[in-house]
């Protein structure tokens, strides 16, 4: 697959792939969250604070990112997937620069996520820099915490 990669907003017509990402790199939700899903990639005014990002290259989704931009000043992504035929080409990393630079437009002051402990994307995180603020359990197993804070301008 081309190196080259484009990053936008998700659209309707995205849903299939965006689930086909998730059932593989998280199983757990299978078909339960497709309505979900859909109906935050609706783009009607009321859904301004809930955005999917994708990753395109070659005209395929390779890659998603959901983000939740809450009320206290804090943006939660989540659902960071790509494609296991374009992991490593910093389609992950560029995925979150789109969450951060849509988080600082919007006046956030930090973006705050988890992961689960022994997962290979913890080192892709702490490889950008950011803070790891401890952990906890969540039913049998551990999840990290992850941090950025923006600095004010």
């Amino acid at each position: 697959m081309s190196a080259i990669f484009h990053i936008r907003m998700a659209v309707p017509g995205d849903l299939d792939a965006i689930m086909a990402l998730l059932q593989v790199n998280q199983p757990v939700f299978g078909r339960l969250l497709r309505d979900h899903v859909a109906g935050e990639l609706d783009p009607s005014p009321g859904m301004k604070r809930k955005y999917w990002f994708v990753a395109e290259q070659a005209g395929q989704v390779v890659g998603t990112i959901y983000c939740y931009h809450g009320l206290r000043d804090i943006s939660y992504p989540n659902y960071l997937c790509v494609d296991a035929s374009a992991k490593g080409s910093g389609i992950g990393a560029h995925l979150l620069e789109a969450v951060e630079s849509q988080a600082r437009d919007m006046g956030q002051k930090s973006v705050q996520f988890q992961c689960p402990e022994g997962n290979s994307a913890n080192a892709l995180y702490a490889r950008l820099g950011y803070t790891n603020t401890g952990r906890e359990l969540a039913s049998r197993n551990y999840l990290i915490n992850w941090e950025r804070t923006f600095r004010r301008t």
